[in-house]
């Protein structure tokens, strides 16, 4: 299933306008569509029948700043599959807006908190997709990086 992943978020220094189109199983396609962070994808291309059984992968740079890896974030959840890593990156991304957003500019390179704050945003919105409430060592472990002002 191909699906447009919508963004629309921006932060500082960093605006996703635009669309990313990911190749993912139907499962994951559906927990994402149906939680309001994607929308079915129709290529004008290539005949609706016609299916990958791979999957796309993407990422965003900002900057100087670094995201996380798929082969970081699947270490940390032990998982040795390819079957979630259309959904991974997809919380790849989310990972690295929500602290940024919460820092109120661009992740630091190479800082061990912030990638901790990372994983454990994936981690939560990877074993838990409802969507509950961030867990708080998410935010102590960002508090000593984080603007005080606009």
């Amino acid at each position: 299933m191909k699906i447009r992943i919508l963004q629309g978020c921006s932060g500082l220094d960093f605006s996703f306008g635009q669309s990313f189109v990911a190749e993912v199983n139907d499962e994951i396609g559906n927990d994402l569509i149906n939680g309001g962070l994607a929308e079915l994808y129709i290529d004008q291309e290539e005949p609706a029948s016609e299916g990958g059984s791979g999957i796309e992968l993407f990422s965003v740079e900002v900057g100087e700043s670094r995201m996380l890896e798929l082969s970081d974030v699947k270490e940390y959840l032990r998982i040795d599959h390819d079957a979630e890593d259309g959904y991974l990156s997809v919380l790849i991304l989310l990972a690295k807006e929500l602290c940024e957003n919460y820092l109120r500019t661009e992740l630091p390179v190479n800082n061990e908190s912030v990638k901790q704050a990372e994983l454990l945003v994936v981690s939560h919105f990877f074993e838990d997709r409802s969507g509950g409430a961030v867990p708080d060592a998410v935010y102590r472990l960002l508090d000593a990086y984080r603007n005080e002002v606009f």
